[in-house]
């Protein structure tokens, strides 16, 4: 079962980050990446974190040539078959007062034996937070995922501060179907809204707001967008497929001036401010 840690470690010394400290920071269509690899830095592999009970092979994901929602060809990411922990990719990004992601994901082949609805995934897509010697399945994150048990849209929150929810987002999920996902969060709120659609006619599936009780803007502190499957179930024999193509992500870092990480600079921020540059009022 996946689950939440709250250590604070930078994996990403040996990988520069893409992009400024605003606006769109990843995009992603694999089509000059090489074929039968994995992608090129700064896209780091799931494997490269410890690995819990089931290691993912090395690469877990490899560019494949496939077909898109109008069956013309296209590069995407493809898992290899094998059952791990977990299979895929991250790439740093900054701790933001905004995240977008967004992606197109097919599945292939469900998994079997699954031990609960968040125990098993195809795919999730949306951002977390590295922790060092902690597989990518157990990090603090947020994103919408298909589950292998129910075979439909699922929402996953396991915040940096403890905050955590597993939400059914109420659509089934089609085999060999492209989907197109989109899920936004709001630091200070805690509001992720999610939109789903299959690409081929362009029906809605998911669209709303959900909000978790408890949260609060250290929960938001992600640093990386994360692309991965998991088989947490130990008597799973067969593994999840999926195909992932069209990566979008874009962050809005918090100001600078806003000290206390709510979203708004306001008279809260300039008193700690000149707290910190004065010391306390009084005798």
């Amino acid at each position: 079962m996946r689950a939440s840690w709250f250590f604070v470690v930078m994996l990403f010394v040996w990988c520069p980050m893409i992009g400024s400290v605003s606006g769109q920071v990843i995009d992603e269509d694999f089509e000059d990446e090489t074929l039968g690899q994995f992608p090129a830095c700064p896209w780091q592999d799931a494997v490269t974190l410890q690995q819990l009970f089931n290691p993912a092979p090395d690469p877990s994901v490899t560019v494949e040539l496939t077909t898109d929602a109008s069956g013309d060809p296209t590069q995407a990411l493809s898992l290899v078959d094998a059952i791990a922990d977990d299979q895929g990719i991250f790439q740093p990004i900054h701790i933001s007062a905004e995240y977008f992601v967004s992606a197109d994901v097919r599945v292939d082949r469900f998994s079997d034996n699954s031990l609960g609805p968040a125990s098993d995934w195809v795919m999730e897509i949306g951002v977390g937070h590295i922790v060092e010697g902690t597989s990518l399945c157990c990090v603090p994150q947020i994103g919408p995922y298909i589950s292998s048990m129910t075979q439909g849209w699922r929402l996953f929150v396991a915040g940096a501060a403890g905050t955590n929810d597993d939400i059914d987002l109420e659509a089934p999920v089609l085999l060999d179907t492209w989907y197109h996902v989109e899920v936004s969060l709001t630091s200070a709120t805690g509001q992720m809204h999610t939109v789903i659609k299959k690409i081929a006619d362009d029906e809605v599936v998911v669209d709303r707001v959900d909000a978790v009780d408890g949260w609060t803007v250290e929960d938001a502190r992600f640093d990386s967008a994360v692309f991965f499957d998991g088989e947490g179930s130990p008597d799973v024999t067969i593994s999840n497929l999926a195909v992932i193509d069209n990566i979008v992500v874009q962050v809005v870092p918090f100001s600078n001036a806003d000290v206390d990480r709510d979203g708004d600079v306001d008279l809260v921020d300039y008193s700690i401010l000149q707290n910190e540059m004065t010391g306390p009022l009084g005798p």
